[in-house]
């Protein structure tokens, strides 16, 4: 079937916004609610020394009001109250809650990545013994968990993306890069293991070491330094079978 023409349409002249119709449309920007409806997305880059500063109170400032309420609680009238700012000022850059979200997770898991990839080239997967590889990747969660513990609302984050659909993405997509980060670091020191069969198992350690983190933060009252060193015990015996496999 051959399609239909479009219809031309005539195009209508607008006349140019008055300063009080500049405002009323940048205030329209807020959304009416903190659904998750709404997309998530950065609505703009700041590309100048004030604009980062303000994205930066908006961020700092929303991290702590994680730590004190948690997520549910957490609203953009909130954030505005606390940093200070009006409403039209945070959605310049944020259209909602879960936007804000979506940027602290991904700073978290950037800086998760980073520490990843250091350990990884300070020769975190070399180890001649069992006992050595235990002592690396107890090092390894030290130092996650370190790491959060900086992050103020850590642990709302790393709930915020096991359990808001819409981070769904960004948890993935950040998956995706730490698996092929561990597998090039494994495969350095294997490079007989057939890649297409570490996948799975790779993809499997990054996510043991990761939980190890979030039960620390979710439950204090657990012997952390026995929680870590199971994970590890788990780690190193898992690589050891697939490198004897």
């Amino acid at each position: 079937m051959t399609p239909s023409k479009p219809v031309a349409r005539t195009p209508k002249v607008r006349k140019s916004p008055t300063k009080a119709a500049a405002k009323h449309a940048d205030a329209a920007l807020a959304p009416e609610t903190d659904s998750p409806e709404h997309v998530v997305a950065v609505r703009r880059r700041p590309s100048r020394a004030d604009g980062m500063r303000t994205q930066e109170l908006i961020l700092e400032t929303a991290a702590v009001l994680l730590e004190e309420h948690g997520f549910e609680q957490l609203s953009t009238g909130l954030i505005c109250k606390h940093a200070g700012l009006t409403p039209p000022a945070l959605y310049r850059y944020f259209p909602n809650k879960y936007s804000v979200l979506f940027e602290l997770a991904h700073s978290l898991l950037y800086r998760q990545h980073e520490l990843l990839s250091t350990w990884i080239d300070d020769g975190g997967f070399e180890w001649t013994d069992r006992t050595q590889g235990l002592v690396k990747l107890d090092q390894l969660q030290l130092a996650l968990r370190q790491m959060a513990d900086s992050q103020k609302g850590a642990i709302w984050i790393m709930r915020g993306l096991r359990s808001v659909p819409l981070l769904l993405s960004l948890r993935v997509s950040a998956r995706q890069v730490m698996l092929t980060t561990m597998m090039k670091g494994i495969l350095a020191e294997y490079p007989t293991m057939p890649r297409r069969a570490l996948q799975i198992p790779v993809r499997l350690l990054g996510e043991i070491i990761h939980l190890e983190t979030e039960l620390e933060l979710d439950e204090p009252n657990l012997n952390n330094a026995e929680l870590r060193r199971n994970v590890s015990l788990a780690v190193v015996s898992y690589i050891d079978a697939l490198t004897k496999r």
